[in-house]
């Protein structure tokens, strides 16, 4: 139990000082920041979470795992 409420408050402080480095970040750099954030920072996680699903599906065939919907 207590490290289900330790998670909990993991992930929250997690949240606010991401939070708080994007407030700290647009502050400082102003408008151009939040122009290139979605494809300096988004675009960057979606091409390697698009390589790493590739990767996931093609080692689930070549194991012969399948999973219902």
């Amino acid at each position: 139990m207590f490290f289900k409420y330790l998670g909990y408050y993991s992930v929250a402080v997690f949240i606010f000082i991401s939070g708080f480095g994007l407030y700290t970040s647009f502050a400082l750099k102003g408008n151009e920041y939040i122009k290139k954030f979605p494809f300096k920072r988004i675009l960057s996680f979606y091409t390697i979470y698009c390589v790493l699903s590739i990767i996931y599906i093609i080692y689930d065939f070549i194991l012969g795992i399948t999973h219902s919907a």
